[in-house]
């Protein structure tokens, strides 16, 4: 697994917005999991620069506690090799 970053916060569309290390691929083949390995949902969209992008990620399922990733380390499989790293 390879360590995208740390959740900011939830925005009002339900999307998880997460400070990034690197600017992956998009996509339903880039999903994102917790350190435990669940499942959270897939890298819906990559913002900001380049060298300091923030991503979008689409839950599975609708969250009960908006808080309870805050502050969280989320990852990705390294099946995806199309990656920038800093």
């Amino acid at each position: 697994m390879q360590k995208l970053g740390t959740v900011l916060h939830i925005s009002s569309q339900s999307n998880i917005v997460v400070k990034s290390y690197l600017a992956p691929k998009l996509g339903k083949k880039s999903i994102v999991m917790d350190k435990n390995q669940k499942k959270i949902g897939y890298i819906y969209d990559v913002i900001g620069p380049v060298k300091s992008p923030y991503l979008l990620i689409k839950p599975f399922t609708k969250l009960q506690d908006n808080s309870e990733l805050i502050g969280k380390s989320l990852y990705m499989k390294n099946k995806n090799k199309k990656m920038r790293d800093k």
